[in-house]
């Protein structure tokens, strides 16, 4: 999902990223980079995580709002509750990314950060030990009776540093359900509260200031005011202004009305407990799969993480994986770089098999062919394997193929090109 959100945002210019989650794939080794990988970054930008908590992803947003050069922050989470919890019915998935820096014509800057303020509290609100899959949490009413006081004097000081003029919003998140509706109504005296995202999508974590900040992104006006007050072992508050780029750039960008759900908005509940391994499935009846080995995985990380083909210069023919050798003309090192990730390709073949290793049987191989040239041999997601034709139209999309003896083995996806996309030629 991280890779998902910063990919139209990603650029050469970004000098470092910085990830918040507090659902990291590894320990000790960086999840960032694999992210950095994915989005093909140049080498010299660095890669940091901030995990563990959903303060976490405040750390993030004043990282990057403080660095130099321009940054990437990436925000991405996955909730998850004990089976018939509140935690679970209330939980959600979701991931948003942000560039902050000077601005570039590409990238122009759409908001400025105006003030910032935070309050930390050391309070056994929610908790999880490393290792489990579900969170606890305090009684609500302990949590509101702490966080309340904290957000009004924060809050105080917040408004003293407002501008006079231009419209005034405001978004209040965090775990804490009922706290977070206590300090939204303290902040509705002083702002209007945008829609509040979690109705929709669930609490998502620390990916909530990054959506709340696109949110607002996707219907502000130049010179607007925004509060983002996130809750979360402490309060937080930053206060950021729309620029007089942000109505032309979101002429030619998809905001969030454009929800990027899969071809079904649901799933049997075994297949969620399954997935979110609360469930122990019966496996494939095939061996076990192997892990990916580092040293090829290393060697060819631009193909394995960024879908970075080769392009032969000598006769304009794609090399897909990437080769040394032409294909065609048979000359050796006469290769560019040919990225493929953002092209859309065509189903040339398929078949459906039911006994593969999959979280999500079946699994659907393809052979397709890109629109530039070049054939690929990949699995099809997000798809009903009834609807799977030749000549489908897919796109490419960053997934975890399997996990072998603790090791996460990604790669590129092909998915069904969404009709909207296709009939209104959006970019997302």
């Amino acid at each position: 999902m991280a890779v998902e959100a910063a990919r139209s945002i990603a650029s050469a210019e970004v000098t470092s990223l910085w990830f918040a989650t507090t659902r990291p794939a590894y320990a000790d080794k960086s999840n960032a980079s694999a992210i950095h990988a994915a989005l093909a970054l140049p080498s010299a930008a660095s890669a940091f995580d901030m995990v563990g908590s959903v303060r976490s992803a405040v750390g993030a947003l004043q990282v990057t709002a403080a660095a130099d050069g321009t940054s990437l922050g990436v925000f991405a989470d996955i909730r998850s509750g004990a089976p018939g919890s509140a935690d679970e019915i209330e939980g959600g998935d979701a991931a948003a990314a942000i560039v902050v820096g000077n601005g570039t014509d590409d990238q122009p800057v759409l908001a400025e950060l105006l003030h910032s303020a935070h309050t930390t509290i050391e309070v056994l609100d929610r908790w999880r030990t490393p290792g489990a899959d579900t969170s606890r949490s305090w009684e609500e009413r302990f949590g509101e009776s702490v966080y309340l006081p904290a957000a009004r004097g924060l809050l105080a000081e917040i408004v003293g540093s407002l501008p006079a003029d231009g419209r005034r919003l405001a978004a209040v998140v965090g775990t804490h359900a009922r706290a977070v509706k206590a300090v939204a109504r303290d902040v509705s005296e002083h702002a209007k509260l945008l829609e509040d995202l979690a109705v929709e999508f669930g609490n998502c974590g620390a990916a909530q200031p990054g959506l709340a900040l696109a949110d607002w992104l996707d219907q502000a006006q130049a010179g607007d005011i925004f509060i983002l007050v996130v809750i979360s072992d402490g309060v937080s508050a930053m206060v950021y202004r729309a620029t007089s780029a942000v109505e032309d750039e979101r002429r030619h960008r998809s905001d969030l009305s454009r929800r990027q759900h899969a071809p079904t908005d649901s799933v049997d509940y075994l297949t969620y407990l399954s997935w979110r391994g609360l469930l122990q499935s019966a496996p494939a009846r095939r061996p076990d799969p192997e892990p990916p080995l580092a040293p090829p995985s290393f060697r060819r990380t631009r193909w394995k993480f960024a879908l970075e083909a080769s392009r032969c210069t000598e006769c304009e023919t794609r090399q897909v994986p990437p080769s040394r050798v032409c294909r065609s003309c048979h000359v050796v090192d006469h290769m560019a770089p040919d990225p493929l990730s953002g092209e859309r390709a065509r189903v040339f073949s398929y078949t459906i098999d039911r006994l593969a290793h999959t979280p999500s049987p079946p699994l659907v191989g393809a052979v397709i062919d890109f629109e530039g040239g070049g054939r690929l041999k990949c699995e099809i997601t997000d798809v009903d394997p009834d609807l799977v034709e030749v000549g489908l139209p897919v796109e490419m999309t960053f997934r975890r193929l399997t996990t072998a003896r603790g090791v996460h083995n990604y790669f590129w996806k092909a998915r069904p090109v969404r009709a909207a996309a296709l009939t209104e030629g959006v970019e997302r």
